[in-house]
């Protein structure tokens, strides 16, 4: 099994995702011919996804027919401690989304960095 595949979260909206980074983040959970294992969906379930939640993301993770180990990224959520736009956290890709899920929230951060 793999170890260094991440854990894809965009099937997720925004607004769902900190369920797993706060609960699960840095754990690894199973996919399997594209579904998660018995104990992957328990946590899955666990930490309050819902089932349609859960299958959009092994829809979107599976990619082969193989088993794969998917590590849960840590907190990459837009937030003043987690700030796109600032030195130490500058991510064009991480601002971009921002700018179109949430224009406000990005202007925030934009000033919070430069400031």
């Amino acid at each position: 099994m793999e170890n260094n595949n991440t854990l894809n979260l965009d099937a997720l909206a925004p607004s769902r995702q900190p369920l797993i980074f706060n609960a699960l983040a840095g754990h690894s959970i199973e996919l399997s011919k594209g579904k998660f294992s018995e104990s992957s969906l328990e946590s899955l379930s666990k930490v309050g996804l819902t089932s349609i939640e859960i299958t959009a993301l092994e829809q979107g993770n599976s990619t082969t027919d193989t088993e794969q180990s998917l590590k849960i990224p840590d907190n990459s959520i837009p937030s003043s401690e987690n700030n796109p736009f600032s030195k130490g956290k500058w991510n064009p890709d991480m601002q971009r989304q921002l700018h179109d899920t949430d224009p406000l929230l990005a202007q925030k951060l934009f000033r919070e960095a430069n400031s």
